[in-house]
């Protein structure tokens, strides 16, 4: 599902700018300061739409849903506030309930009340918040109230490094927010759009990939057998070139592994899947401080078992013993002393290097070797810890089973 987001400034004299990407391509329109009154309708043979409008000039909102859909707009638990537009509409499309919050807050709002919502919740429109979280260079109280409560919540904020909005004097702001709910954050893309189509804010461009779920895979070789086996072939057959390219190729095949990444399970799980329910066993003591914690068990973040290969000879952990992992040193004699332990100690080996970090809003792993990389953008109520510990059992997951690992 596709959505864009936008602060035009007046829609009745920008209307033809809707018969183009993105607004023509997208199933979902999200308008803000429409400038529309109560005897002015907007007509689109493929779009229903929503709208509340001001008894002054300024603001207005619009959401526009397909004729293939169902909607309503329903009530929220919003407080009274004369400057805020809010537009709430619970939408079923696809097989898929949701709700699109629309807004428009000319000087910002308590958002407090965003609790209330039960289901996948789209929050989308011009906040008017200025925060250094999204690279603004002050704040106020009603920003920083709101972002103690997304820290709390059950929503990710999304597009916090583009600018969004350029005023009269060329100042950027990033004043237009789009905010996912956690279940469905992991299947969102999200980017600003570089034009504003005669308004003085960018659109916002949201896509909503129903496939999200799909498993991830990758591939090892048994590099040994496939040396060996192919080198017997080219030392001892009188075939044709295309023969020995044959049985070489058969060789790659066979000895060619489709792994599924095993990974954590539930909405608060390092990478969100939720076809894998492992058997969580608590003594007596846990359970209890589970209870005092007001923790569930969907929100234990349960890791892939790793630990298996610690008995035997394929996996090593050094921890202090070498001389550039002690940080005092200088940056330049650490790095000296990496290279030259990896060419002494490790020549053998397959080396991956693995990183985590942890924002006030996102949380990511890293990983990468000579051969392949990965990351991945976590949950974000995980801490580093877990990151750290998610991203070596990734990395885990690279190795062919006849490699020799340190991590």
């Amino acid at each position: 599902m596709t959505f864009v987001q936008w602060n035009c400034r007046g829609l009745r004299n920008k209307r033809i700018w809707l018969q183009i990407p993105p607004f023509s391509s997208f199933q979902f329109w999200i308008f803000q300061e429409t400038f529309f009154n109560t005897d002015y309708h907007l007509h689109n043979p493929n779009i229903t739409f929503f709208h509340s409008c001001r008894l002054d000039r300024s603001g207005g909102v619009l959401t526009g849903i397909p004729k293939t859909a169902a909607g309503r707009i329903i009530p929220t638990l919003f407080s009274e506030d004369t400057n805020l537009e809010l537009l709430a509409t619970e939408i079923h499309f696809n097989n898929h309930k949701f709700i699109i919050v629309n807004l428009y807050a000319p000087q910002g709002f308590d958002i407090q009340q965003a609790k209330s919502f039960s289901i996948s919740v789209i929050i989308s429109g011009d906040f008017n918040f200025h925060h250094p979280v999204w690279n603004s260079n002050n704040s106020t109280p009603l920003s920083n109230s709101f972002v103690d409560w997304l820290q709390n919540s059950n929503f990710v904020m999304l597009n916090t490094s583009t600018p969004t909005y350029a005023s009269y004097t060329g100042t950027n702001s990033r004043l237009d927010l789009t905010l996912y709910s956690t279940s469905i954050y992991h299947q969102i893309d999200c980017f600003v759009s570089d034009s504003t189509f005669e308004s003085d804010h960018n659109p916002v461009v949201t896509t909503w990939s129903l496939l999200g779920q799909s498993l991830k895979t990758i591939k090892t070789f048994d590099w040994n057998s496939i040396i060996t086996n192919s080198s017997e072939i080219l030392s001892s057959t009188n075939s044709d070139l295309h023969t020995v390219m044959r049985k070489v190729s058969r060789i790659i095949k066979n000895n060619t592994k489709h792994t599924v990444l095993p990974v954590a399970n539930g909405v608060h799980s390092p990478l969100f899947r939720q076809s894998w329910n492992p058997c969580i066993q608590l003594n007596k003591k846990d359970q209890e401080a589970f209870v005092d914690l007001n923790i569930t068990f969907d929100q234990i973040i349960t890791l892939p078992n790793i630990l298996d290969v610690l008995h035997n000879d394929i996996c090593e952990i050094h921890l202090t013993s070498f001389g550039f992992q002690d940080k005092a040193q200088p940056t330049s004699m650490i790095k000296a002393l990496f290279e030259e332990t990896i060419s002494e100690e490790f020549q053998d080996y397959f080396i991956i290097t693995t990183d985590s970090s942890k924002s006030h809003l996102y949380t990511s792993i890293a990983g990468t070797s000579n051969l392949r990389s990965f990351s991945f953008r976590i949950h974000p109520n995980n801490f580093i810890f877990t990151a750290e510990a998610l991203a070596i059992c990734q990395a885990r997951l690279m190795i062919s089973q006849f490699l020799t690992v340190t991590f």
